[in-house]
């Protein structure tokens, strides 16, 4: 059982870490669950696949639309409201779909979706690094988020090898596609309460006041992280970075099926991209698992790493456009999840040590604001260049965008392995998080 602290946090970073871990693991099963049929689901439900498209569109847009606010809420409010907030938001996009039978119902589907990830972007993992470094400032975090992308690709992978099963095995009274989105909404149930009662925190005021009051903060903490963001060069060429990998993902998102369909032929399509999904998140959570190795053998320079690995994701993009034949084109697939399984806890811990506990949720929220408002560009510059000259070469250019971007993170700068070395990493109450962020 985890011991807590009477004050409402944990008796060690270890307790507050296993906390994490199971948080983590319940809130991406749900999505592993979601991934393999959705799109079957919805194409049996009647829809087109511009229809689709369409209703996938407002699903991105409410995320754009409520990153940075519902960021602000979580740094102002606490990240427990939000948290349980995005679930509930999660539970009733998931009812939705399984009860829409129109496109009107199916959008609102997706809207809620989008609200659930706008306020799910970055409080949990916020919410560990400010516990954690309350009791050790010089935590190792890049080892700690890097065992939490090893749970993230493992749960996300255990959920869509569940939803093949619950597919094919056709268990339930209850159409075999629809069976993983019920699932999914069971697991959103128990992420819900578990959320509830694992995690603590200790916030100054709770209940509608503070829902107000966090409300008439949250411009403030956001206008701040934004300028924070913008005024230190160290967060500008980071979230550079981030730009091109929201391009490049999209990308791979957007072409990998395409590209792989070029090299089948005949009924196995569905049995080959859903063991190309699960090997992908595997060996995903073995790339996380791998990163404080790689960071040793680099000399602790997270740097240096984020960089290798961003020029290695690259190259595997430009395998999956160049492969010849379908092994090629699952290695390239494959091996693009299993560097992004170190890259991305990489490139968060570097975020981590630029930014002060006022602003933390807000600017991972920034950072994922910039990624998805570069997909949307990206997807459609990638698609016209695909309709024109193959999925190919619109993956090589994608995988020579990601590795020209490797480089800013050497111009980031090394962050200090212990965050209080750096006087603008002080850990300011909310009301200071108003101020002007300090220069770089």
């Amino acid at each position: 059982m985890i011991a807590r602290h009477r004050s409402g946090g944990y008796a060690s970073v270890a307790a507050t870490r296993r906390a994490f871990l199971v948080l983590t693991a319940l809130r991406w099963l749900p999505t592993g669950l979601l991934m393999p049929t959705l799109v079957l689901y919805l194409t049996s439900a009647g829809l087109n696949l511009a229809e689709v498209g369409f209703v996938t569109a407002l699903q991105g847009g409410m995320i754009l639309l409520l990153e940075l606010p519902t960021g602000g809420l979580a740094d102002a409010w606490g990240r427990c409201p939000v948290l349980a907030g995005a679930a509930v938001a999660s539970i009733a996009s998931i009812a939705t779909l399984l009860a829409a039978d129109t496109i009107a119902l199916f959008g609102l589907a997706f809207a809620l979706q989008g609200v659930y990830r706008a306020l799910d972007s970055g409080p949990l993992n916020s919410w560990y690094v400010d516990a954690a470094l309350a009791v050790d400032p010089a935590r190792n975090l890049e080892r700690d988020l890097a065992q939490a992308g090893s749970v993230l690709y493992a749960a996300v992978a255990t959920g869509s090898l569940l939803a093949s099963g619950l597919t094919v095995l056709d268990m339930l009274p209850i159409d075999p596609l629809a069976a993983a989105l019920v699932a999914a909404l069971v697991c959103e149930v128990l992420h819900l309460a578990a959320v509830l009662v694992l995690l603590r925190e200790v916030r100054p005021h709770r209940g509608f006041a503070a829902a107000h009051t966090a409300i008439v903060q949250a411009p403030r903490v956001i206008a701040a992280s934004v300028r924070l963001g913008w005024s230190r060069r160290s967060l500008r060429l980071l979230l550079a970075v981030e730009l091109s990998w929201g391009a490049g993902l999209c990308a791979l998102e957007l072409l990998w099926q395409p590209r792989t369909q070029s090299e089948l032929a005949g009924p196995q399509q569905a049995w080959v991209f859903g063991t190309m999904s699960a090997a992908a998140w595997i060996t995903g959570a073995a790339g996380a698992a791998l990163l404080p190795l790689l960071i040793r053998i680099l000399n602790r320079r997270v740097t240096w790493t984020a960089a290798l690995l961003r020029i290695v994701q690259g190259a595997t993009l430009v395998t999956l456009g160049l492969a010849w034949g379908l092994a090629g084109v699952i290695v390239g697939y494959v091996a693009f999840y299993t560097v992004h399984g170190a890259a991305n806890p990489a490139h968060e811990a570097l975020l981590h040590r630029r930014v002060t506990t006022g602003h933390r949720s807000t600017v991972l929220s920034l950072n994922s604001l910039v990624m998805r408002a570069s997909s949307l560009p990206a997807g459609i510059l990638f698609g016209v260049l695909a309709d024109h000259s193959g999925p190919s070469v619109a993956l090589v250019t994608a995988g020579l965008l990601l590795t020209t971007a490797a480089p800013l993170y050497l111009l980031s700068g090394e962050p200090p392995a212990n965050p209080t070395q750096d006087p603008s990493m002080r850990h300011p109450s909310t009301k200071q998080a108003s101020t002007n962020p300090p220069a770089d």
